[in-house]
């Protein structure tokens, strides 16, 4: 049997999600500058009126890259590349390979992605009955024909559609860019794309909540459907991930709902790296053409300049309120009374009760692949995924991380400020649990967009300068340790770490240090000389609650065993384990190791 072998340069997709009880399709997804024609236009503007569909009826909306002749001698499909038209005379089969059969060739095109396999000769049976099993169109060409002719013929449409259509994308984006000199926005933006392309067009932001849309007279789908057909759906969002994210060359995808005929192209607008929004081009499915999908990759690229202006401003406004942080958490001897009023100029109230939250990249970094974020990037999207949950916050990216700010709403609390401007009350505890899910939520979606392993750490509620700058603190060491001890990829409030709190303040520290060299020290060096594991064992041990046949299933010894290495724990420690103070000094020793 040939091997066939495929260089694949074509990206391809599909996919099944689910849509309020739809099924939607994920049809394919490009790079806005591949212009491509399908194999029913090249049946049609390319090849003999006397060309015949054999079999595959329904890959004739399939897309032509190029056009290839087999070669006669084996290997004979090892140039053929996905997207590929192939050519060949049925003759020939038997030259290249004795074994093959044409029902045999039509299946193995099939699978690597051809896009169309045209023919000279009569088509038996069997390869019409596989070219119609696997939807790869099967043209029968007249005999006589030149399969060299035809590879000119088809490879010169290919060339001038693209030709084609890039100077019909450059005249859109001329059209589309007037939008901006004008200074007339995003809704000019969509009204003009909906005029080019005779569709209705939507723009959603990045949650998938539909913030415009244009439906031209007697268009489908209607202005009213929009919301639903567009409702948020993991589906849609999932797709560009993987994908080079460019604001001048945006991925394009086509999404269909076959239950309803209606089908999308749809493009993200990319911003600092990361995806702002999404803008589409609606129709039935069989009206969207190849138009259609170079508009929307253009509307989408003119998008982003717009929105990066919005961004723009915004993130003037941000530095303003990030400089004011940095006076807030630093050491700096600035007067409480003037932070205050800065505070206010900017519409907080120090006085309130806050947390504070620092978010940081783990060190396993982002997927393979991805790129870093930055520290901007980042706290843009931070931002937005917090302000979508609550009140807006005050953000300041720092060196690998992202300080936030949060004051709890007002409207939330009750009763007076307790001792050390704490509120005491119930409605406090409620308030900081929906803060910390919040919180949560934020982090698991910065790193569905952002594709990176985040951490949080939570401070304390805290009033006024010094509150927030011990909230500040511990939010710091609280997303340390869930960073290096506790494998990262979590949220973590600094009272949930428990003797840690004690404890990493003093980190390096040389009374820690002397403290656990006393306590400890002496069983380090005995397994590292003895390759023992007494070290393990006090660990299992203490982890079992001091139960004897507990800690021995759970490493796998026998009771005696165990009971003769705790006695040696014993002895090179000095320590006894029968002692309450000194199995406590053992347990925090093996805290501290943790934070070495």
């Amino acid at each position: 049997m040939v091997a066939v072998c495929s260089r694949r340069r074509r990206l391809a997709a599909a996919g099944n999600g689910a849509h309020q009880g739809l099924a939607p399709k994920v049809g394919f997804f490009l790079p806005s500058w591949e212009f491509m024609v399908t194999v029913r236009e090249v049946l049609n503007l390319a090849l003999s009126p006397d060309t015949r569909v054999a079999g595959g009826s329904t890959g004739l909306g399939k897309e032509i890259a190029w056009a290839r002749v087999v070669r006669t001698q084996a290997p004979a499909f090892e140039e053929l590349e996905e997207g590929d038209l192939a050519l060949l005379s049925l003759e020939i089969i038997g030259l290249v390979d004795e074994l093959l059969s044409p029902a045999t060739v039509v299946r193995e095109l099939a699978q690597i992605g051809v896009a169309a396999l045209g023919v000279s000769g009569d088509v038996p049976p069997a390869a019409a009955a596989a070219a119609d099993e696997t939807g790869l169109a099967l043209l029968e060409l007249p005999r006589g024909l030149s399969l060299r002719e035809v590879e000119k013929t088809v490879i010169r449409l290919v060339l001038n559609r693209r030709a084609e259509m890039e100077q019909r994308g450059v005249q859109m984006y001329r059209q589309l860019a007037q939008c901006i000199t004008a200074g007339k926005g995003l809704d000019a933006i969509v009204a003009t794309l909906s005029e080019i392309t005779g569709k209705t067009v939507a723009l959603q932001d990045h949650t998938f909540s539909l913030r415009l849309g244009v439906c031209p007279p007697g268009a489908t789908p209607r202005q009213e459907e929009l919301s639903q057909l567009l409702h948020p759906a993991g589906w849609v969002g999932e797709w560009p991930q993987g994908q080079a994210l460019v604001s001048t060359a945006p991925p394009i995808a086509k999404f269909s709902l076959p239950d309803l005929e209606i089908a999308r192209y749809s493009a993200p607008i990319i911003v600092y790296d990361s995806v702002v929004g999404y803008i589409s081009v609606l129709a039935p499915d069989l009206e969207l053409g190849e138009i259609d999908r170079v508009a929307v990759g253009r509307a989408a690229s003119v998008c982003a300049i717009e929105m990066a202006k919005e961004h723009a401003v915004v993130e003037a406004e941000n530095r303003s309120r990030g400089e004011f942080v940095d006076s807030l958490l630093s050491n700096d001897q600035v007067a409480e009374e003037a932070l205050s009023r800065r505070a206010a100029s900017l519409g907080y109230n120090l006085a309130a009760p806050a947390v504070v939250l620092v978010f940081g990249r783990d060190p396993a970094g982002p997927l393979a692949g991805v790129a870093t974020p930055s520290e901007r990037g980042l706290a843009s999207v931070l931002r937005e995924e917090m302000a979508a949950r609550t009140q807006r916050a005050l953000v300041k990216p720092r060196a690998g991380s992202v300080v936030m700010v949060l004051p709890l709403p007002e409207e939330s609390l009750a009763g007076e400020a307790g001792v050390g401007g704490h509120h005491d009350g119930a409605a406090e505890v409620l308030a900081v649990d929906r803060l910390h899910r919040r919180a949560e939520e934020a982090r698991q979606q910065a790193m569905r967009r952002l594709r990176c392993q985040l951490s949080v750490g939570i401070g304390r509620v805290g009033c006024g300068v010094a509150g927030i700058r011990r909230s500040f603190r511990e939010a710091e060491h609280a997303l340390s340790i869930a960073q290096r001890l506790l494998g990262g990829n979590r949220s973590t409030a600094f009272d949930q770490l428990r003797v840690y709190r004690l404890l990493f303040p003093l980190a390096g520290t040389g009374e820690l240090r002397s403290f656990y060299e006393e306590t400890l020290g002496r069983l380090v060096e005995y397994d590292a000389k003895h390759s023992g594991e007494l070290v393990k064992t006090l660990v299992v041990f203490f982890a079992n609650d001091g139960n004897l046949q507990r800690a021995a299933d759970a490493l796998f010894l026998h009771r005696n065993t165990l009971a003769y290495r705790l006695e040696r724990i014993e002895d090179i420690s000095g320590l006894s384990l029968h002692d309450p103070e000194d199995r406590l000094c053992l347990q925090l020793a093996l805290k501290i190791k943790d934070l070495s």
